[in-house]
């Protein structure tokens, strides 16, 4: 018994080597595989059998089209990205041959590559003061003076929530009208379905929030005088026929920065860039040389014919 025991134990050693063995293998080629398919993913096709990455194309894309940077090329038809690869595969094969020819020689070549190149780096560095004028704490300092000026603007004065539904004619406002009538709760589906004011027709015919006086003087008089929550009679501007429904009023307010920040960013944008290109036109100092009466005067008449016909 004791030797039927030890051959028992022998046996036992031997299915747990291999047990483990076979587990470390499995692991191993779960590592490989997972590796391989690692770098295959962002291998999204072969072109002349080279591989062209994802990657490469969504670089190609977003120089090309300004494409953001978290585009999904798997979203893609199959057909559209064969497409987009063919013509990044054609641009390259052309670009092999241009830089072969001689044409990369020519004089008038080569100014225009400086010339682009020129312009690429004044953007470029218009771009890098616009991002620095307009860091969090930079936009946050331009709303705490911006709320300032607004509140005393504001003061006394009321904003209004509304919707409405415009219409070309009476006939069809009024038609309009007396199915909200029967059921006021229709508006927003009707607005979606009826109204002409294809931007906020989509949104129900929500208006948002806006400060009395910034409406036409027909639509404010309509605003001021209505009930909360109670449907005007049809009423015609400049614009059509309006059925509008105020669903809130109150003191008006300055509008929180998250809400206006985008906006502030591009005018803050905008300002820096602006004032920094005239600070250095006034630091730019021009003297003509040989530039006779006689040329002014023609200079003068031309550039009155061109005021003339920019005012026009």
């Amino acid at each position: 018994m004791p030797k039927n025991k030890l051959n028992t134990g022998k046996i036992n050693n031997k299915v747990i080597i291999i047990l483990v063995i076979t587990i470390l293998l499995i692991f191993t080629l779960l590592l490989v595989n997972k590796n391989k398919n690692k770098s295959l993913t962002s291998v999204i096709a072969k072109v002349d059998n080279k591989e062209i990455t994802e990657d490469t194309i969504n670089n190609y894309l977003r120089a090309s089209f300004n494409t953001p940077d978290n585009f999904n090329l798997n979203s893609l038809p199959k057909a559209q990205l064969e497409t987009i690869i063919l013509q990044y595969a054609l641009e390259q094969k052309l670009l092999k041959i241009v830089k072969k020819d001689e044409i990369a020689d020519r004089a008038e070549i080569k100014q225009k590559i400086k010339e682009a190149k020129n312009k690429i780096l004044k953007e470029a560095y218009l771009d890098k003061l616009a991002k620095e004028a307009t860091t969090r704490s930079a936009l946050e300092k331009e709303y705490n003076s911006l709320s300032a000026k607004l509140s005393k603007e504001l003061e006394g004065k009321q904003e209004y929530q509304a919707k409405h539904i415009l219409t070309k004619n009476q006939e069809e406002a009024n038609q309009i009208y007396k199915q909200l009538k029967n059921n006021q709760d229709s508006f927003e589906n009707l607005a979606k379905e009826k109204s002409i004011d294809y931007a906020t027709a989509k949104n129900g015919g929500n208006l948002g929030y806006f400060i009395e006086g910034s409406m036409v003087p027909e639509f404010q008089e309509q605003v001021k005088n209505i009930e909360l929550n109670k449907l005007s009679s049809p009423f015609k501007s400049k614009f059509g026929w309006h059925i509008i429904m105020v669903t809130d009023k109150r003191p008006a307010q300055v509008p929180e920065l998250d809400d206006i920040y985008e906006q502030l960013k591009k005018e803050v944008s905008y300002r820096s860039i602006n004032n920094y290109l005239n600070d250095l036109k006034s630091s730019i100092k021009i003297e003509l040389l040989n530039h006779d009466s006689e040329s002014k005067r023609e200079t003068n008449a031309e550039a009155e014919v061109i005021n003339n016909e920019t005012a026009n």
